[in-house]
């Protein structure tokens, strides 16, 4: 009764702390360590499926890690541990040797005689299992079961509370990547306004390549913009409608979550290819193109809620294009309008007033007392001055009627830390040094504004850190941008800021500080 009470007072005090679990591996191994404890085994495992079934994460304790070499990939989900996830209920087995359907544990693993295995259970779907073996007194009983189902009924809560932290954050991240993309297409400018695209698509979606492709006016699919792996794909190549899987994801307006990627014309990369979603991007309505993400095998596949961020990420995208249309045929209309007032003040006033002035010109070949000539003269001088006045204005109207003024660099760079900052969590510092919206070329300040979301949106998933510093200098021909943060985490905010620093003649140095935390240098040449 005493060994009882011991362990449920151990009990409950772990299961306080699980509730604080930042993520998903130290609550498995946190429940993995406790559970050995409690009941006194030499081996314990627990695996936990996302929610499209597939092993997300998998912790043990009692191999050593030769053996566990050996025995490679974890289990897969047949026999005996097959039978833990298709039911609601542990499976307690005294001797494994005698109990049919044991199968399922990989080749070399170790030999197990007594078997523990609890379903971990979540919103009533069983999606993991905590199992032990051979504890110290030669099998389990009872008290054994209802202590380790006490346990998992605790780490389903602690394992739920997790996934609902990573949606917010990964929700966090996505909205934030839309709305830095959605700017880049509405600032636009330049020969390759869609660019941002795909490689916010490509950061945030933790992909190795993004492709963009959009229908020709021809009807027909041509690629857009690649990044990644697929970085060398060469913009403006034909895609068929009918074979390829955009054209696919096109015609039926739907996302497609498949493995490979016959869209390629590198037949030696697509066949690393895993995991790949593509999603329609609409405009007015109409789908207009499609936006791919995918992984080398064999990472993690994408999963359903993997495929709504990107459906969101392409809405708005989609919803930006269709804005900046409108703006071009609003702009385009306007100057059709300037031309018409152009026309019409030219015909309808101009050449009048330019008839009145000749009239009066005319009289001043009259004899007339030199007081009323004086009058005429400087009559027909103020009509010529209007005649000349009224002209300038109507050929130098604003031709961009229905243009958004230009933001300056500066004014950028700072909404662009604005978009990140409810992800980030705080307040980022930002200094200034130098003429920048005088002397960063267009090309360079669009890569700027791109560069200052994707380092901010890996310091929100990655570092972890409570003071964020970013810098921008400008000093003769170089531009650099220099982002410190403390976070406990070095990190790297991914291979397409090096290379669109090197795309500017500059470089990208990351490295940790001294105090913590990383220092991120990037520069471009603006020459």
């Amino acid at each position: 009764m005493a060994d009882i009470d011991r362990r449920l007072r151990h009990l409950l005090r772990e299961r306080a702390a699980l509730a604080d679990g930042p993520s998903l591996k130290p609550v498995l191994r946190h429940v993995v360590t406790v559970a050995r404890e409690l009941v006194g085994v030499p081996y314990a495992a627990a695996g936990i499926l996302d929610e499209d079934g597939q092993l997300d994460d998998f912790v043990y304790e009692g191999i050593d890690e030769p053996t566990a070499e050996l025995i490679g990939a974890p289990p897969e989900g047949h026999g005996l541990l097959g039978n833990l996830l298709d039911r609601a209920t542990p499976i307690r087995v005294d001797d494994l040797a005698e109990q049919p359907g044991t199968a399922g544990f990989p080749p070399r693993h170790p030999v197990m005689k007594s078997f523990l295995g609890v379903p971990i259970r979540i919103q009533g779907r069983t999606r993991g299992q905590l199992y032990l073996a051979d504890p110290a007194r030669g099998r389990f009983d009872s008290d054994d079961e209802d202590l380790v189902v006490a346990l998992v009924t605790s780490t389903a809560v602690a394992i739920e509370n997790v996934e609902l932290r990573r949606h917010s954050r990964q929700r966090e991240r996505w909205l934030a990547a839309a709305a830095a993309a959605a700017g880049q297409v509405l600032g636009g400018g330049g020969a390759r306004p869609f660019d941002p695209v795909p490689r916010f698509a490509q950061q945030t979606a933790e992909a190795d390549f993004a492709t963009l492709v959009l229908v020709t006016d021809q009807d027909r699919l041509q690629l857009q913009a690649a990044t990644g792996i697929f970085a060398d794909e060469a913009p403006g190549r034909l895609l068929d409608m009918d074979t390829s899987l955009a054209g696919q994801v096109v015609r039926s307006a739907r996302p497609v979550r498949t493995q490979g990627y016959p869209d390629t014309g590198d037949t030696h990369v697509a066949a690393r290819i895993g995991s790949v979603v593509v999603v329609p991007i609409a405009s007015g309505g109409v789908v207009i193109g499609a936006l791919g993400v995918g992984r080398l095998a064999p990472r993690r596949s994408y999963t359903d809620a993997d495929i709504g961020h990107l459906v969101e990420f392409a809405e708005h995208v989609g919803l930006a294009m269709e804005l900046s249309r409108a703006r071009t045929r609003t702009r385009d209309r306007g100057a059709a309008e300037v031309d018409r007032i152009s026309v019409e003040l030219d015909k309808q006033v101009v050449q009048r007033l330019f008839a009145v002035s000749l009239g009066l010109e005319g009289l001043m070949t009259i004899g007339m007392s030199p007081v009323v000539r004086d009058r005429l003269t400087r009559s027909v001088s103020a009509l010529d001055d209007s005649i000349d006045r009224i002209r300038s204005m109507v050929y130098g109207i604003d031709s961009t009627i229905g243009r958004d003024r230009p933001r300056s660099l500066q004014h950028q760079v700072l909404a662009a830390v604005e978009d990140c900052t409810p992800a980030l969590g705080l307040s980022v510092t930002t200094t200034f040094s130098g003429e920048l919206d005088s002397t960063v070329p267009d090309a360079v300040a669009d890569t700027v504004i791109e560069i200052v979301h994707l380092v901010l949106q890996s310091i929100a998933e990655h570092a972890g850190a409570s003071r964020v510093e970013l810098g921008m200098t400008v000093s003769a021909d170089l531009l650099t941008i220099d982002v410190v943060d403390n976070g406990s985490e070095t990190h790297a905010p991914g291979p397409s800021l090096r290379e669109q620093a090197e795309a500017h003649a500059g470089r990208l140095d990351t490295h940790s500080t001294p105090t913590g935390g990383t220092r991120m240098t990037w520069t471009a040449k603006m020459a």
